[in-house]
């Protein structure tokens, strides 16, 4: 009887109890509020570690700009050799200041000419006038200290003369210029007369042969023509005669 309650009857197990993962486990509210506050510092911190790089560098760029451009006083400690002198700013601002003046003995106009030239004798200068208008001799000027061997022109320098216009134009004039110069044998090259590229110049210039050039200015407020005759046409000496013909007033 024993031996069948024995047998019919189960044994009693006991379960340990089991907990729950860590994994499943809910983070408590707390925790989780101060893990959104620390990632939200370090976003900050990053941004304001952005901002003080760019303008750390706008701040140098600037610096650097600045410092770019001289100061006024800075020029003061410039070589002396770097600056121009006064004498060198006055030389370019005016080639003519020191040169001779001549005037017209009816100061219908005045120019200036070299100091290396001079006024010489008519037997001297052989510097002819124009074909027309019944020319003037008023002056011959030339640089004694040059000299043309085989020539009819012994030194370089131009004749002046004055042309009385009439009642022609300056246009008309020197048309008919070119027209009695073309008839006359030896004597004519241009085909044309040619204007000076000079806004504060009324004239123009005619090529002849034997390296003969005349300017003809026309003198303002008057119909009078002057005319300057070279036998010269040196690229120098021809720049040398429109700085003469700058200084004419």
């Amino acid at each position: 009887m024993n031996e069948q309650n024995t047998q019919g009857t189960k044994p009693i197990i006991s379960i340990p109890d089991v907990k729950q993962p860590l994994e499943s486990q809910p983070i408590p509210p707390l925790q989780q509020k101060q893990s959104n506050h620390n990632v939200l510092w370090k976003v900050l911190v990053v941004c304001m570690a952005l901002l003080i790089i760019g303008m750390s560098i706008f701040i140098i760029h600037l610096l650097q700009k600045k410092s770019a451009v001289p100061s006024i006083s800075s020029l003061d400690t410039l070589p002396t050799d770097t600056l121009p002198t006064r004498e060198t700013l006055q030389k370019e601002i005016d080639q003519t200041e020191n040169w001779n003046v001549y005037t017209q003995s009816d100061n219908l106009f005045s120019f200036k000419y070299p100091q290396n030239m001079s006024i010489v004798g008519d037997n001297e200068a052989g510097v002819a006038n124009p074909w027309t208008g019944n020319p003037e001799d008023i002056v011959t000027i030339m640089d004694r200290q040059t000299s043309h061997p085989g020539t009819d022109i012994p030194f370089s320098g131009f004749g002046v003369s004055i042309v009385d216009l009439g009642t022609n134009s300056l246009d008309e004039y020197l048309t008919n210029e070119v027209s009695v110069a073309k008839n006359s044998p030896r004597m004519f090259e241009s085909e044309t007369y040619s204007k000076l590229d000079n806004p504060n110049i009324e004239g123009a210039y005619i090529d002849y042969e034997s390296n003969i050039r005349r300017y003809f200015i026309k003198i303002s407020n008057q119909n009078k023509v002057i005319v300057f005759s070279t036998a010269s046409r040196d690229p120098k000496f021809l720049t040398l005669m429109e700085q003469i013909l700058l200084t004419i007033q």
